[in-house]
């Protein structure tokens, strides 16, 4: 799969800083679509996901209400982002 970087001015990109940015709460798709004015939000997210470390500091969650699909950024909880908040302080 060929992805927007999440380091440049992708739409991926535009969608992952509006997720932080918003981190923990729930964002509906059109939400996601007019703020970071990009299209195929389930595709960025994916693209999002693509690039997030296994184990690593974030996690995308997704949940579907009627035909409304919603996304949020959340920390993960346990020993490995306790390990990279370490390492990145």
């Amino acid at each position: 799969m060929s992805y927007g970087r999440l380091d440049r001015d992708t739409a991926a990109a535009r969608v992952y800083r509006y997720l932080l940015n918003h981190k923990g709460m729930w964002l509906d798709g059109w939400t996601l679509t007019m703020a970071t004015k990009t299209s195929a939000i389930s595709t960025r997210i994916s693209e999002i996901r693509q690039q997030l470390p296994e184990n690593g500091r974030y996690a995308v969650e997704r949940k579907q209400e009627g035909q409304a699909q919603y996304y949020r950024i959340v920390e993960r909880e346990g020993d490995m982002a306790l390990f990279e908040e370490v390492a990145d302080g």
